[in-house]
């Protein structure tokens, strides 16, 4: 029992630590975007 909570905690922590790096990388993606469109 002990090691199906483990398992779900370990899956809920890496949905969210993949949320944090998909919201990352949009934002990364978004700057990129707006030092190419003011370099235009």
């Amino acid at each position: 029992f002990k090691k199906a909570i483990e398992k779900t905690l370990q899956k809920v922590t890496l949905q969210e630590s993949k949320k944090e790096l998909d919201s990352l990388l949009t934002l990364k993606f978004q700057s990129f975007n707006n030092v190419i469109y003011s370099r235009a």
